[in-house]
C-alpha cells in the first residue's frame, strides 16, 4: 500500500507553489511571512530555479529566478517554509510515472493529501492534472487577490 505522509512542522495549511507561479509573481513568498500556512518549495521547484538563474537567453527569467531564491534565503530558518520535500512517484497513476518536473512536483502534493493542500500554479495544464488527482489549485493572480489564506 502507499503510504501519506504528513510531513509538516505544524498543522497549518499546506500551500505548495510551482516554479512557474513563482517566476511570474517572486514576491509571492513575503505573503507566508505571517506564518498562517505552510509553505512547500518542492525539491524539484528549487532545481528547476537553479537552471532558470543561468539562463543566458532570457534576462527576465534569470532575474525573477535569482528574486526568488534571495527571497527563500531571506526566509531560510522560519517554521512556516519548508523546502525539504522530494518526490515520491508511488503516489501517483500509472499515466503520470514519467518523471517530469510537473509529476515531481504533483507527487510531493499529494505527500501532504490528509491535510488537503493547495497548489499555485500559472500553468494551466499542470492545473488540470493537479485538479484530475483531487488536488486544490489557484493561480498566483487569484493567490494575491485574496484577503486571507483561510
Amino acid at each position: 500500500t502507499t503510504e501519506i505522509y504528513t510531513l509538516s512542522l505544524h498543522d497549518a495549511l499546506p500551500i505548495l507553489v510551482d516554479t512557474c507561479a513563482l517566476i511570474n509573481k517572486p514576491d509571492i513568498i513575503h505573503k507566508f511571512k505571517d506564518g498562517k500556512a505552510l509553505l512547500v518549495i518542492p525539491m524539484m521547484v528549487l532545481e528547476e530555479l537553479d537552471k532558470h538563474k543561468e539562463n543566458r537567453q532570457n534576462s527576465e527569467l534569470q532575474y525573477s529566478a535569482r528574486q526568488v531564491i534571495k527571497a527563500l534565503d531571506l526566509y531560510n530558518n522560519e517554521k512556516w517554509l519548508d523546502k525539504n520535500e522530494s518526490a515520491d512517484m508511488r503516489l501517483l497513476p500509472q499515466e503520470y510515472q514519467n518523471k517530469t518536473g510537473d509529476n515531481k512536483i504533483l507527487s510531493t502534493a499529494l505527500k501532504f493529501l490528509l491535510k488537503k493542500p493547495t497548489i499555485i500554479s500559472d500553468d494551466v495544464n499542470f492545473r488540470n492534472k493537479a485538479e484530475s488527482l483531487k488536488l486544490k489549485t489557484i493561480s498566483s493572480d487569484e493567490f494575491c487577490s485574496m484577503k486571507s489564506l483561510q
